[in-house]
């Protein structure tokens, strides 16, 4: 049975809609009526016109659609890059509107899905990610504040289901390059805190500073 993140009472229309939104691009995650009344805790009714609103909302802004399936759950069609941005957009008010569901329940289930999945740590560790921020405060010569990092916070969970969806791209059935792809997909790279980390491969690197 799924956690009741917030009582009842605190849960708005909005704040329902956004936790059922969020809950579509959980890997691995089934969503039905009946999972969602036990989310945020309504009867199918309710849990039923939320779903129609979210079809409503991402078809209208993402060009998206929530397609029901055989076994009555439902989950989003559309192009990926729609998807993407579409996961952005309900991140940045996820953390607006249900933060407690945001960082304790969807983070959490992606970072899991990452480990399982092999993917190196150091492509989703907080402390890296805040590695990051800090340095490129310090490029830009300004003070990240929280709204800033909420913001990160956002591209880093999008970027782990970008990470997601790529590695399920690639065969694990396809001979001796199936595996060596899937590794250079996911090889640990440096830390963030190095500042060598996304860098385009050079010869010698450290005497190409400008």
């Amino acid at each position: 049975m799924m956690t009741v993140i917030e009582p009842p009472s605190a849960l708005s229309s909005p704040q329902r809609r956004s936790q059922v939104l969020l809950m579509f691009y959980l890997p691995g995650q089934s969503v039905t009526p009946q999972q969602l009344v036990r989310l945020n805790q309504v009867d199918e009714a309710t849990a039923q016109q939320d779903i129609a609103e979210t079809g409503r909302e991402i078809q209208r802004y993402h060009r998206l659609t929530l397609a029901s399936q055989m076994d009555g759950s439902y989950r989003i069609e559309g192009a990926a890059l729609d998807q993407r941005l579409c996961l952005l957009h309900a991140l940045r008010r996820g953390l607006r509107l249900c933060p407690h569901f945001v960082h304790h329940h969807f983070t959490p289930a992606l970072k899991t899905q990452l480990k399982q999945q092999g993917i190196a740590r150091t492509l989703y560790d907080d402390t890296n990610l805040q590695a990051l921020v800090n340095r490129c405060g310090r490029a830009l010569n300004r003070q990240f504040d929280c709204r800033d990092g909420s913001s990160c916070a956002c591209i880093f969970s999008t970027a782990c289901y970008n990470i997601i969806w790529a590695s399920r791209r690639i065969s694990p059935t396809s001979s001796a390059a199936g595996p060596r792809r899937r590794r250079n997909l996911t090889s640990p790279p440096k830390s963030f805190a190095t500042g060598s980390v996304g860098s385009a491969p050079r010869p010698t690197p450290a005497n190409n500073i400008s």
